[in-house]
């Protein structure tokens, strides 16, 4: 299981064992992002923001239970962000 330091509150958190699901949304910084697809071999998701319509791919996606916030997605960093038009 994996830790990493929240760099706005320097808490430590935990990576939980879940599977992310295709279809499924889950919060991030604020916003929600629903799952579109994800790629086993490459470690990736593509993930879409509803509120604004906005799509990336998140790379090393996975789920943290952040203290008093409960289940959000987090990810490594990000690429091909864009909105469709």
């Amino acid at each position: 299981m994996k830790t990493k330091v929240l760099f706005e509150s320097g808490e430590i958190i935990r990576e939980l064992p879940d599977k992310l699901i295709v279809g499924e949304t889950y919060p991030n910084a604020g916003s929600d992002y629903r799952i579109e697809k994800l790629d086993a071999d490459e470690d990736t998701a593509l993930v879409y923001r509803p509120k604004d319509g906005y799509y990336c791919c998140a790379h090393h996606p996975a789920l943290y239970d952040i203290p008093g916030r409960g289940v959000e997605l987090h990810w490594g960093y990000s690429t091909n962000g864009h909105w469709n038009e």
